[in-house]
C-alpha cells in the first residue's frame, strides 16, 4: 500500500491494474506508466528490478495477455510493471523504489 500510495502521488495518472486490494495478493503491485511503455519506464531505472509482464510472458513488446482479456486498453496494457515486495522489504526500500520510478517516469515521458 505504501508502494501504491507513493507512486500514486508521484506519476500523475497512474493505473493499477487488478483485482479490489481485498483480493489481491499483499505483496504484488501491477501498475500502468501512464503514456510512456513499461519497458521504457524501467530501462530508466536501474534501481528497480521490476518486470513488464506476467510470469508467464515470454517477453514480446505487446500487451498482456492477462490485461487485454479484462477490458485493459492495449496502450495501458503496455504500460504495465508489475512490483513485488518481500518480507525484508524496508520502508526505506520502498521510499527509494518510489523515487527512482517517478524519475524513470519523467525521463521517459521526456524521450517520448
Amino acid at each position: 500500500d505504501a508502494l501504491w500510495t507513493g507512486l500514486k502521488t508521484g506519476i500523475p495518472g497512474l493505473g493499477r491494474h487488478g483485482p479490489p486490494l481485498a483480493a489481491r495478493l499483499p505483496n504484488t503491485l501491477n501498475i500502468g506508466f501512464p503514456g510512456v511503455l513499461g519497458s521504457a519506464g524501467l530501462a530508466r531505472s536501474t534501481a528497480i528490478a521490476a518486470s513488464t509482464g506476467s510470469a508467464c510472458d515470454d517477453g514480446q513488446e505487446r500487451p498482456s495477455s492477462v490485461w487485454t482479456p479484462q477490458g485493459i486498453e492495449a496502450e495501458v496494457a503496455l504500460g504495465a510493471v508489475r512490483l513485488s515486495v518481500g518480507t525484508h522489504t524496508t520502508q526505506a526500500d520502498i521510499t527509494q523504489a518510489v523515487g527512482a520510478l517517478v524519475r524513470a517516469w519523467q525521463d521517459a515521458q521526456e524521450a517520448a
